[in-house]
Formats: structure tokens, sequence, C-alpha cells
């Protein structure tokens, strides 16, 4: 319920969804805002509507956690598990779903320059 919630509100919220992705992108050596907006909608009209949900969210916690001082690991981790913990999967495997969601989204950065 909660994942369909998450592909609702992206599906009805572009920007913000965007913003979110978009922003934590921008964190990555080397990127810049266009590479990072073309990144991020072709990440939209690629991944599922679920898969772009849970990646919002958790850049979403990522970026509110580093605002509060966190170092990036911790607060990669931290938002990580509170995701997965809100949507009721499993720690590894959300691990894994989401290492598949940032290779498609770092590939599709590359072919933005």
């Amino acid at each position: 319920m909660t994942r369909l919630l998450l592909a609702a509100l992206i599906a009805f919220a572009p920007l913000t969804a965007r913003a979110d992705i978009t922003a934590f992108c921008r964190v990555l050596p080397g990127t810049n805002a266009n590479q990072c907006a073309c990144a991020t909608e072709k990440l939209r009209a690629q991944a599922s509507a679920s898969d772009f949900a849970l990646y919002d969210a958790v850049a979403t916690g990522y970026l509110r956690n580093r605002s509060t001082g966190q170092a990036w690991l911790t607060a990669w981790r931290a938002s990580v598990k509170s995701v997965a913990a809100q949507n009721g999967i499993e720690l590894t495997a959300f691990k894994r779903q989401l290492d598949r969601i940032g290779d498609l989204h770092r590939a599709l950065g590359d072919s933005c320059k």
C-alpha cells in the first residue's frame, strides 16, 4: 500500500520528485545541473513508478540527513534503512534494488553529457 502511495505521489508531483533525485545527482563529482536533470527525466521514463518513487524517497532522506550535518555515508545508510522499514522491504533486497536503480541513473547521466 505504501509503495502505491509513493508511486501516486510521484505521478502527481513530478517537479518535487525530480528536484530531489536531481539534487542528489548533483552531489556526484563531475556532474552538472543539465546532465542531472536529463538523467532524472530518462530515469523516470525507464524505471518503474515504484522504483522511481523509492529512489526519490531515499534521495529525499539522504539530502535531509546531510542538511543536519550527517556524514554522507551515515546519511545514505540511515535513509535507506528508513525507507526500507517504512515500506516493509527487507534491507538487503532493498539495497540490491537501489544498486540497480542507481547504476541505471548513473549510466543515464553519462548518456546526457
